[in-house]
């Protein structure tokens, strides 16, 4: 497993204008996929996989005549045009760049490769909080926030790549979340979903969560041994909030921490979930 870069500088608490930032410019991804990529029923065609080598989100492989995807790298806060094979043809730099800016530059790219940009201005499925506002730009980075979000998607991506290794490690554009599904042996239509989030209306902060579904009545849920706690609040789960994890000396400690309740939570909840 690729090393757990450490976390906790800056404070989590801190991270929230980056997520804002990155989440909104992500959508230009999701404008992509929902344009030219073939629709799949669980809307899977619009999530992202962490490229480690290139430390971004990349999208879909889109069909032009000259293949190419969108890729966003979080710590420098730029979009990447890539060629099939994942070769760079072009990159933008948000910093000190507004939103309509940013799709200006998606869209020539798209009239290059011989694509209309209609399809790109498709209204999205969903709604986020606007960030910059219209009429500003991206501001710069500069004590880090940036660069800590990424370390948060790249540490995530290894260890849920080591926990569902036959998974493939999603993240979804709506919710920015990052994870995959555990299938339960034996009980068709139950999972165990292990992510992280980058803080959102639950926790104004980054976690790593253990999902059931369905799931099971509070009286059912079984003890934590390791650390973390129970979220019951409009959803169940596991949660390990990343304020504890900051607290850790090490990141080598802190990976195996973390890794240690999220198995362990997964164990018992696949337990709790199969059949009798």
């Amino acid at each position: 497993m690729t090393p757990w870069a450490k976390l906790g500088d800056p404070a989590p608490a801190t991270l929230a204008p980056a997520r804002l930032a990155c989440h909104n410019a992500l959508q230009l991804l999701t404008h992509v996929a929902r344009g030219y990529v073939s629709e799949e029923g669980d809307d899977s065609h619009t999530s992202l996989t962490w490229d480690h080598e290139l430390e971004a989100f990349t999208g879909r492989l889109v069909n032009a005549a000259r293949p190419f995807s969108l890729a966003l790298c979080p710590s420098s806060l730029s979009l990447l045009w890539l060629a099939q094979g994942g070769q760079g043809e072009a990159a933008l730099y948000l910093t000190g760049k507004s939103q309509e800016e940013a799709i200006q530059w998606v869209e020539a790219n798209l009239a290059a490769h011989g694509l209309p940009v209609e399809p790109f201005r498709r209204p999205l499925h969903f709604e986020i909080e606007t960030y910059p506002p219209p009429g500003t730009v991206y501001e710069e980075d500069e004590r880090g926030p940036l660069r800590e979000l990424s370390r948060y998607y790249a540490n995530a991506a290894c260890l849920f790549e080591h926990l569902a290794p036959n998974q493939t490690v999603r993240c979804w554009p709506h919710h920015f979340d990052i994870g995959a599904l555990l299938p339960v042996s034996g009980a068709p239509g139950r999972t165990i979903g292990v992510g992280m989030s980058p803080g959102d209306s639950s926790y104004a902060q980054p976690y790593f969560y253990v999902t059931p579904s369905p799931a099971p009545v509070p009286a059912r849920l079984p003890g934590l041994l390791h650390g973390g706690h129970w979220h019951t609040d409009g959803w169940t789960g596991v949660v390990v909030l990343s304020e504890d994890i900051a607290r850790i000396d090490s990141g080598e400690d802190q990976a195996a921490w973390v890794r240690q309740i999220l198995a362990c939570a997964g164990d018992d909840l696949k337990a709790l979930l199969s059949p009798a």
